[in-house]
């Protein structure tokens, strides 16, 4: 039996293990962040899910019939890298609540670390497969592509701007990425690192209809902006950044 002044002892070298594993495991929440857990580098191959179609339920993913990849996956959410044997998959999607089929599609993996990104299309589901970098920069830069998910809005001019220019003179300024159409994606781009205004304005004008403000590019970073609507309102643009280096890194922003 231990006597009350070696049980204190234990008990108190208890809660400081108990805090220091809990300090590790949860960053929390900032903002409108959806960090959660530590940050990670990737797997150097496989492939990650992201759901970001507007309005549906949650999903479970399945490959090949019967073998279930991830279950529940909510609108928002990504998943860690899922490990292959082949390139060619047989993925079939299905209501999580309901278990029906909401979508089945034959995909190719064409590099050696992928996300596949569920989105709503004009009439139904669709999917879009990026291929993603497996080292970092090694020139100090920010990398940056963008992907439009957003179908009810048409060609759009995204501005990457330093903070104290905000979106008040677009006219002064040249869009980073170009008439970016849906359904569309575009290659990096390389960028100072830094905090930055980002202002999507439809292609061609200076009245931008999004304007996010302070959204910080650490270097020998890659992010992918996509850009999508907001859950229940689908004129409301919104852009959902996720890290194509790490784990757990993404976050929705809108204005």
């Amino acid at each position: 039996m231990f006597t009350k002044r070696e049980m204190r002892w234990l008990i108190s070298l208890f809660m400081l293990f108990l805090c220091s594993c809990l300090d590790q495991s949860y960053t929390g929440q900032e903002g409108d962040k959806e960090n959660r857990g530590v940050f990670e580098e990737r797997s150097k191959e496989g492939l990650r899910f992201v759901h970001l179609e507007v309005g549906a339920p949650p999903y479970d993913i399945y490959e090949r019939g019967d073998e279930r990849l991830v279950s529940r996956l909510n609108f928002g959410e990504n998943t860690t890298d899922i490990s292959f044997d082949r390139a060619n998959l047989s993925l079939s999607v299905r209501n999580s609540d309901t278990k029906s089929f909401v979508y089945e599609t034959n995909s190719f993996l064409a590099g050696e670390r992928n996300t596949f990104v569920f989105y709503r299309g004009f009439f139904a589901t669709e999917n879009m497969i990026l291929t993603d970098p497996v080292f970092e920069p090694i020139s100090g830069q920010a990398n940056i592509r963008v992907a439009h998910l957003a179908y009810f809005f048409g060609r759009l001019d995204i501005f990457l701007n330093s903070e104290d220019s905000n979106c008040s003179r677009l006219e002064e300024s040249i869009p980073s990425f170009s008439s970016v159409f849906f359904r569309g994606r575009t290659f990096y781009q390389s960028v100072e690192p830094g905090t930055y205004d980002i202002c999507v304005a439809p292609e061609g004008e200076t009245n931008p209809f999004l304007f996010i403000d302070d959204m910080t590019f650490n270097s020998n970073s890659s992010s992918t902006l996509f850009l999508v609507s907001e859950r229940n309102d689908l004129r409301r643009l919104g852009i959902y950044r996720l890290s194509d280096l790490r784990t757990n890194s993404s976050e929705f922003r809108f204005q």
